[in-house]
């Protein structure tokens, strides 16, 4: 299992909006799969949306799953990238208040990838979160909590 969290200084509702709304502006383009600087990462909303990248070109790559879908507080979803859709990993994302802002637990998981492989690609995905977490909470500290 691998476990990254981070704190943000807005709450949990707009901490949340920017993990599944805003994706495609915090997630590093070192990480997406097309490999192309045009490609644009979206979340459809809901238990079944798509995580994917759309190329310039159109052409659509998924990357997960969602399986839970509980805004502002859970996002869950079956990931496809290092193993593939027949066998994801998963992915879970909470979302909780700390203070004027927001505690980011990210935890993932060999979900139906065999426990040997998920063995052999853990350094891989521990590097990986360690990029995409700290994308998320720098781009987070460019946006100032409004009051509602």
């Amino acid at each position: 299992m691998i476990e990254r969290t981070v704190e943000v200084a807005i709450g949990p509702a707009r901490a949340f909006d920017l993990w599944v709304k805003r994706v495609d502006l915090w997630w590093p383009p070192g990480h997406r799969v097309s490999g192309e600087p045009d490609g644009a990462l979206h979340f459809e909303p809901g238990v079944g949306g798509r995580f994917f990248e759309r190329t310039a070109s159109g052409r659509e790559l998924d990357y997960g799953r969602v399986v839970t879908w509980q805004p502002p507080t859970l996002l869950a979803y079956d990931f496809f990238l290092g193993s593939g859709p027949d066998a994801p990993t998963r992915v879970e994302v909470r979302f909780v208040a700390a203070g004027a802002g927001t505690r980011v637990e990210v935890r993932h998981t060999r979900g139906a990838l065999a426990a040997d492989r998920f063995d052999t690609t853990v350094p891989r995905y521990r590097a990986s979160w360690d990029h995409v977490t700290a994308a998320f909470a720098a781009h987070a500290r460019t946006i100032t909590e409004t009051p509602r």
